[in-house]
């Protein structure tokens, strides 16, 4: 079996989504060399461990290149430890 991760979206109610993947992606505000603005992420298990800042829009999740979540969220926060992500948000939805 490959390796999976887990990705949980938390929000201020308390309420998690919460699934198993093995590549997420979300969209970052800050630029990198000289871009003028952020773009996409991707995260796969191993990622070294990392704090970004999470722009609103889609959040997807896949395994074995096949969807498991599809959202959007509002701006906030990924943390990325060990094998897990998490992203804070102050709402999620259109939930797939």
């Amino acid at each position: 079996m490959e390796k999976t991760m887990l990705l949980t979206i938390v929000v201020p109610d308390g309420k998690e989504t919460a699934v198993r993947c093995d590549a997420v992606r979300f969209q970052i505000p800050d630029g990198a060399k000289n871009k003028p603005t952020g773009g996409s992420v991707g995260i796969h298990p191993g990622h070294m461990d990392a704090l970004m800042s999470v722009d609103a829009g889609e959040v997807t999740a896949s395994l074995a290149g096949k969807p498991v979540l599809h959202c959007s969220v509002d701006a906030g926060l990924a943390m990325v430890q060990k094998d897990t992500v998490t992203i804070l948000t102050d709402r999620i939805r259109d939930i797939q």
